[in-house]
C-alpha cells in the first residue's frame, strides 16, 4: 500500500488503534483517531497518541472522521456504524487493523481463531516454533497488536496470531500460511446475529 500523505481515520481508541497509528506514521500516512466514548475511558491511549503527534477526537464521530482516504477499524467497533457506511458509499476502503498489518507483513503467518482456547493454543504454538530455533512474534487479539509486531526490524521469521471474529469482519486480502478454527460455540451473537453468521465470519480466516 502506498500511504504517503494519505488521510487515514482509525475508528476506536485503544491498543489496536495505537499500533495502527504507529504503522501508518511509519508509512508516511496522516492518521486521525476517532472514538464514540468519553475521553475518561481512553485517557491512557489518548496520552500515548499525543506523544507521537497523532490527533484524535472522543465523544462521537465528527465530519473529520469521514474526511479520509482509508478507514481502519479497531476490533471493538461494529463494522456497520453510520460513518463507516458513509465512507464505503464514497468508495473509501474500510479495513481491519489486522488487514492493515497484513499488508506490511513479510513473513509466514500462523493464525488461530475459535470461541475458546485461542490464547492458550497460540502461546503453545509460539513456544513450539521458538523451540525449533526460529524467531517468532505472538500478536493479534492479545496484548500486542499485529500492526505493532510488523514494525520489528528485521521482522521475525514467523508470526503467530490470535484472531477474533471481530477482527475477521473487515479483512480483505488476509490469507495466513497456516490457519485453524479451534471450535465454535454460541457467543457474540448480539454482534453476529446467528450461529450461521458467526461461523461465516470465523471462516474468513481461510
Amino acid at each position: 500500500m502506498d500511504l504517503q500523505d494519505k488521510k487515514a481515520t482509525i475508528f476506536g481508541m485503544g491498543r489496536s488503534a495505537y499500533g495502527a497509528a504507529r504503522l501508518l506514521l511509519s508509512q508516511g500516512a496522516l492518521p486521525f483517531v476517532t472514538d464514540s466514548g468519553p475521553l475518561a475511558n481512553v485517557a491512557e491511549w489518548a496520552a500515548r497518541l499525543e506523544e507521537i503527534g497523532v490527533p484524535y477526537e472522543t465523544d462521537g464521530h465528527t465530519d473529520r472522521a469521514v474526511d479520509a482516504e482509508l478507514a481502519i477499524v479497531s476490533p471493538g467497533v461494529p463494522a456497520s456504524i453510520p460513518p463507516l457506511d458513509a465512507l464505503r458509499a464514497n468508495n473509501v476502503p474500510v479495513i481491519a487493523e489486522l488487514e492493515l498489518a497484513w499488508r506490511f507483513c513479510e513473513r509466514p503467518v500462523l493464525a488461530l481463531t475459535g470461541t475458546n482456547g485461542k490464547t492458550t493454543t497460540t502461546e503453545l504454538l509460539r513456544a513450539m516454533v521458538a523451540a525449533c530455533g526460529h524467531t517468532v512474534a505472538l500478536a493479534g487479539n492479545n496484548d500486542r497488536p499485529f500492526s505493532e509486531a510488523v514494525l520489528e526490524t528485521p521482522q521475525p521469521e514467523y508470526f503467530v496470531l490470535e484472531v477474533s471474529s471481530y477482527q475477521l469482519e473487515t479483512v480483505d486480502t488476509f490469507h495466513p500460511w497456516i490457519a485453524a478454527v479451534l471450535n465454535l460455540t454460541p457467543d457474540h451473537l448480539k454482534r453476529h446475529g446467528t450461529m450461521e453468521g458467526y461461523a461465516a465470519v470465523k471462516a474468513r480466516i481461510f
